[in-house]
């Protein structure tokens, strides 16, 4: 015969209903989101910008501002957009195209006014009555070859010169290797620290790793430099690496010297 159990008065008690998944946020989780909003490497989608989120014409322009940096630097030609050997396109043309049919001349005005790090250079022609706009820098389009850069001279190198990194690039290439141009056509430094008096453009705020260059040696040596129109300092290097023996000195955010 069996015996009826008699569970204990804990056991028996009914469970409470479980919250749904979407409600539950573990620390592990947590800090992973805090993560990936705080840090930003090459290829990794940036943190949203929460102007962005509340201001729907901030927004527009943080999304016309990006589709212009690539169509200006990288995309003229998988758009079907004439592009001139100095970087210019008709704006007409542009604004024509299906992917900026949004925006107008206006929206154009002030991504190029309000744009933080003077990427980009509107000009017109009175005589036409013609706009045009070009990228200043950053350019992988073979078909841009006049950037109309000012040339550095030993005179004219700027006190400081220096590139930020990611810490990965630094240990799994950079270290060893140099500075390689990449897809573009130049390795892209700043006068300084991001934050710093007089330095617009040139560095990642978020670089992990700030690699000081000996411009005069690299001069001296027949290296090639220039200054963009937004203050950006450029080279190609020798053959598109720009050697560790130019290295100055190599720190992390903290001030630590990793070479």
């Amino acid at each position: 015969m069996l015996k009826r159990l008699h569970l204990p008065a804990r056991l028996t008690r009914p469970l409470l209903p479980l919250q749904p998944t979407s409600q539950l946020l573990t620390m592990s989780s947590f800090t992973s989101q805090a993560q990936g909003q705080s840090s930003r490497g090459r290829g990794r989608r940036p943190p949203r910008d929460a102007d962005a989120d509340a201001d729907p014409a901030v927004a527009h322009n943080i999304r016309f501002s990006k589709a212009l940096s690539y169509a200006l630097r990288h995309g003229a030609d998988e758009l079907g957009l004439a592009m001139s050997a100095d970087g210019y396109v008709q704006v007409s043309d542009l604004l024509a195209h299906n992917k900026f049919k949004n925006y107008t001349l206006a929206d154009l005005q002030a991504v190029v006014n309000n744009n933080d790090k003077q990427r980009f250079t509107l000009t017109h022609d009175p005589d036409t009555d013609t706009w045009r706009v070009k990228a200043n820098q950053g350019h992988s389009l073979k078909s841009v070859t006049d950037l109309q850069l000012t040339a550095l001279t030993l005179d004219t190198i700027p006190p400081v010169v220096v590139h930020g990194t990611s810490l990965d690039a630094w240990n799994n290439g950079i270290k060893a290797q140099g500075l390689k141009v990449m897809s573009r056509h130049h390795v892209h430094c700043a006068k300084g620290l991001p934050g710093e008096s007089g330095v617009i453009s040139g560095m990642r705020r978020a670089s992990q790793v700030m690699v000081f260059i000996n411009v005069k040696l690299a001069v001296q040596d027949g290296m090639e430099w220039f200054e963009s129109p937004n203050g950006v300092i450029l080279s190609s290097g020798f053959e598109g690496v720009i050697a560790p023996k130019y290295f100055e000195r190599v720190v992390d955010r903290k001030g630590n010297q990793l070479m």
